[in-house]
This record gives C-alpha cells, structure tokens and sequence, in this order.
C-alpha cells in the first residue's frame, strides 16, 4: 500500500470549500484508510496521533485525535 494514493491531488480534495463541521464525512474514508491500511511505520497501521497529524498536515484537518467509542447497549447481539 502506497500512502501516496492518499494524498490530496489538489484542494478540492481537501474539501476547504465545505463547512468544518461538514468536512469528516467527505475525509473520513481518508481517515479510515490511514488507520485501517498499512500506511504506518514498518508497514504497520497509523496510531490515532499520526492519523491526527498526517490529516492536519496535508488536508489543514485539525480535530481532536481521541476515539469516540460507543458501546452497544444491553441485551443486543450481533
């Protein structure tokens, strides 16, 4: 996997047209891949800082680099 693909071609792949609160649903397929794929060091997955840090840096993304989890509630089975 080549962390290159994920790279924006030009600033509207960035999405800075689009209101901040708006921006995570058309990134995060972006944030998904870097934090899924093996796009880390020694081909490992990214840690959430360097997820955070790699959208900050090419896609002027800034959000908090903490994960929300949300546990199902009682009684609910796959």
């Amino acid at each position: 996997m080549d962390i290159s693909e994920l790279l924006p071609r030009d600033d509207g792949a960035k999405f800075l047209h689009v209101p901040y609160e708006e921006r995570w649903g058309h990134l995060k397929p972006v944030i998904t891949q870097l934090y899924m794929g093996k796009y880390g060091p020694n081909g490992k997955s990214m840690t959430i800082s360097q997820v955070a840090g790699f959208m900050k840096g090419y896609y002027s993304f800034y959000a908090a680099s903490v994960l929300c989890f949300t546990p199902p509630k009682a009684g609910m089975h796959d």
